[in-house]
């Protein structure tokens, strides 16, 4: 869980190898992926693919509380195995 007070940001960093997934729980926030930002609210979701940048700022009147997952590959591409 994320949670950021009334003003609160999240300051932009990148995902690196990661994919992330966010949803917001509770509040309104502000989020940047690379160069797009967009506002969401309770219910709203949004994905980070992985190699980008990311930030979160609460916009809202109460505190924002966001559910969130990652994902990320453990080994190269090139040492993944293909299907047989």
């Amino acid at each position: 869980m994320v949670f950021l007070p009334v003003g609160g940001d999240k300051a932009v960093k990148p995902s690196k190898h990661n994919a992330l997934v966010f949803c917001v729980v509770d509040g309104a926030v502000e989020a940047t992926v690379t160069d797009t930002t967009f506002r969401l609210g309770r219910g709203g979701h949004f994905v980070v693919p992985r190699g980008n940048f990311y930030g979160l700022r609460n916009v809202g009147r109460r505190p924002a509380r966001l559910f969130f997952a990652q994902g990320t590959d453990t080994l190269d591409n090139s040492q993944l195995a293909s299907p047989a």
